[in-house]
């Protein structure tokens, strides 16, 4: 993890080459989003990065910034893998993963998971909090609302069927969740798509 002393060459700022940085920034993004989900990092934090990271490309005011947040971005990454790869976590956990990620889309609950797995729903519940730091419920829930929002960009999809797709089969409640997640409804989300 020692990104400082790899060959990465940021590009030179100072060269007026900034309109090329920024593409090479989104580059750079997308495969150290590839890396992390080939490290097994849960896809719904490897969103939740890349998301960050293309919201301070666009909003990229001084090109004296550029080479740091390129070095934090790698950073970022590399903490991200440390801290939240398949590997860091236990075999019933990792199991858990993998069944939330097969069956995003159908009903997912703790005692399912548990009977899937063969242990206890609170031995199961404890150890998944402990070493992901969310509750399978949050983590479910804030994946299905990850997953939807490439759905919600397909403007001949209406909601109830995007939320459906996704494993919840109440539009408002799916409505209520996109909000607390995402800070807006999943209209608005849909009307800044189109801009």
């Amino acid at each position: 993890m020692r990104y400082k002393n790899s060959t990465f060459v940021p590009l030179d700022s100072q060269k007026g080459d900034s309109f090329n940085h920024v593409i090479y920034s989104y580059v750079f993004n997308i495969l150290y989003r590839i890396i992390s989900y080939s490290a097994g990092v849960p896809a719904v934090y490897i969103q939740e990065l890349q998301d960050k990271w293309n919201h301070r490309i666009n909003n990229r005011h001084l090109s004296s910034e550029s080479n740091q947040n390129d070095y934090d971005m790698i950073a970022s990454y590399c903490m991200l893998i440390q801290k939240k790869s398949f590997q860091s976590y236990s075999p019933y956990v990792k199991q858990t993963l993998r069944y939330i990620d097969t069956h995003l889309s159908t009903p997912i609950t703790i005692k399912n998971l548990s009977s899937h797995i063969h242990v206890s729903e609170g031995y199961l519940s404890h150890l998944f909090h402990e070493e992901v730091g969310e509750t399978i419920l949050n983590y479910v829930n804030r994946k299905r609302i990850t997953n939807s929002l490439s759905l919600l960009q397909n403007r001949t999809m209406k909601i109830q069927d995007v939320c459906i797709c996704v494993g919840i089969e109440d539009p408002n409640y799916y409505s209520r969740l996109f909000k607390k997640y995402m800070g807006i409804s999943p209209r608005e989300y849909q009307n800044r798509q189109e801009i």
